[in-house]
This record gives structure tokens, C-alpha cells and sequence, in this order.
């Protein structure tokens, strides 16, 4: 099991992951691992906001008046592509 991500976590970008616009959407490819993942619109905001600045509970927000979600479904929803992210190497959590 991988640990929860807080509210106050901070993702930003790895410096090896590789973005492409598709559409609406985009796919990042890891360099590290050589894995893609495939972002849909919503998903694609949050890797923009993925900048080490902006906390989850920020981005909980801002898709929050982007998208017409719940603020629980939203971060359900943020914290798991977030993981996902994180467990292929293309996001990362600076304490």
C-alpha cells in the first residue's frame, strides 16, 4: 500500500518526464522507466498544476470551478491520479 497524500503535499513535475498534448488530453512518458500514462482534459489540468508550488487541496479547488464535481469526488479522484503519477516516477513530494 502506498502512503496517502495529503492535502497540504505539494507535486511538482520530475525533471525526466516527457509531456505530449493529444487532443484534450495528453500522454507523459517516464524517461526513468520508459512507461507512458494517458491523461484525459481533467487529468491533463492537474498535471499542469503539478508545479511544486501548488498544494492538492489547491487543485481540489481550481478543478473545482474548471469542473462540475464534488469537492469529495474531486479529491478522491486528484489524490489517485496523483498516486498513480507518483508511482510511475512522474510526479514526486518535496517534504
Amino acid at each position: 500500500m502506498t502512503d496517502p497524500i495529503a492535502a497540504t503535499a505539494r507535486p511538482a513535475r520530475a525533471d525526466d518526464a516527457l509531456a505530449t498534448a493529444m487532443g484534450d488530453g495528453m500522454v507523459l512518458m517516464s524517461m526513468d522507466s520508459g512507461k507512458f500514462v494517458e491523461l484525459n482534459e481533467t487529468a491533463r489540468e492537474v498535471w499542469n498544476l503539478a508545479d511544486g508550488a501548488t498544494s492538492v487541496a489547491a487543485m481540489v479547488d481550481r478543478l473545482g470551478e474548471l469542473f462540475d464535481v464534488s469537492a469529495d469526488q474531486c479529491r478522491a479522484e486528484v489524490t489517485a491520479l496523483l498516486a498513480t503519477l507518483r508511482d510511475q516516477g512522474l510526479v514526486h513530494f518535496d517534504s
